[in-house]
């Protein structure tokens, strides 16, 4: 008789919790040290508007935008490295360096 599926595919690829488990997290981390890590691969201050400051870079269309918040949102992380092209190991790595 025929294994089931889900049996077949836990025993061919492994428990799929291991694999997301390894990958480091996205947490908010201080606005300074989103700071430190734009300002590491060459983007510079352009102007603050009340609690947000502007970075841009040349070959980058937008400026990236980082709250002065003590915790910036997940969110906001993920959209500022889509909008600077920057990968999420390109960030852990840059968040290693900074600290």
């Amino acid at each position: 008789m025929a294994e089931p599926r889900v049996g077949r595919h836990r025993a061919r690829f492994g428990d799929r919790r291991g694999l997301i488990a390894a990958l480091p997290r996205f947490t908010p981390v201080v606005w300074r040290t989103l700071e430190r890590v734009f300002v590491a691969v060459g983007f510079r201050f352009a102007r603050q508007e009340g609690s947000h400051r502007s970075y841009v870079r040349e070959g980058v269309s937008r400026p990236i935008v980082i709250p002065t918040y003590a915790e910036v949102p997940v969110f906001i992380i993920r959209n500022n490295l889509k909008t600077a092209g920057l990968s999420r190991d390109d960030y852990f790595r840059l968040l290693e360096q900074v600290h």
